[in-house]
């Protein structure tokens, strides 16, 4: 496991370079995190297969990726892992010793083709969290977005403000609160086309 010695929350790894590699499998642990994994600006990849993230404030973020994401073939993935606030604990560890339940499973800014889990056999779990998956883009119309988050299972996303939240005028969002969404997203700018696609 790797995971915090002290009362406080850890940073945990990021990948800094190109041929950057982070490898988590074989039921490893990743516990007691701020920010568990971090990919971004296209440094890097990350292989995490059969793992547990469990009592994080965020298990993974993946920010301003612009190649695919989300297989073998593209050298990255996150299948088959768990992302679990455990039922007995009470809150995370300092500084979010108020919450309940970690934030993010796994947060997405600004990553145009991403895919999270893979087929029936590799979906990912999401329990006991305010949020399972959270995606934000505020990319250019120029750019098309696939976001793909089939097979993956959610179990006790909870404590939203509201269901729905703002709904007129219908230019604006309906929701702003992402917590009690199992997979919430934010497009920023209204010209740029999202397709989300979940099975």
């Amino acid at each position: 496991a790797f995971q915090s010695a002290c009362p406080t929350m850890w940073k945990g790894m990021r990948t800094t370079a190109t041929n950057s590699l982070i490898t988590i499998n074989n039921g490893a642990e990743v516990r007691n995190m701020q920010d568990g994994i971090i990919v971004s600006n296209n440094l890097g990849k990350i292989k995490v297969e059969g793992s547990k993230f469990f009592d994080n404030y965020i298990s993974i973020q993946l920010s301003n990726i612009t190649s695919n994401f989300g297989s073998a073939l593209t050298g990255s993935y996150i299948i088959g892992n768990q992302f679990k606030t455990q039922p007995l604990t009470t809150s995370l560890l300092d500084p979010y010793t108020t919450q309940t339940r970690g934030e993010h499973g796994i947060k997405i800014t600004n990553c145009p083709n991403i895919t999270i889990g893979g087929n029936s056999n590799e979906k990912n779990n999401f329990e006991n969290l305010y949020n399972g998956i959270y995606i934000k883009q505020n990319l250019s119309s120029n750019v098309i977005s696939n976001i793909n988050t089939s097979y993956n299972t959610f179990k006790n996303i909870k404590e939203g403000s509201t269901l729905w939240g703002q709904s007129s005028p219908w230019q604006n969002p309906f929701n702003l609160d992402y917590r009690g969404c199992a997979i919430f997203g934010l497009n920023e700018n209204l010209s740029h086309n999202i397709t989300l696609r979940h099975t």
